[in-house]
């Protein structure tokens, strides 16, 4: 169900056998994460998003 979604906020990695991973998402894509000091500096922000994300 997550890998159909319209939505192209993420792109979910089906785990189930014969799902197939969307065509948009890069196969050997690259995790862009950011330093420990910066998530360190915005963890009130993040953290209040995150939970935000799962009230809606």
């Amino acid at each position: 169900m997550l890998a159909s979604l319209d939505s192209t906020e993420s792109f979910f990695t089906p785990l189930v056998q014969g799902v197939k991973m969307r065509s948009e998402r890069q196969q050997n894509g690259k995790f862009l994460l950011p330093s420990a000091e910066w998530s360190a500096e915005h963890e009130v922000e993040i953290k209040t998003w995150f939970a935000d994300q799962n009230v809606n």
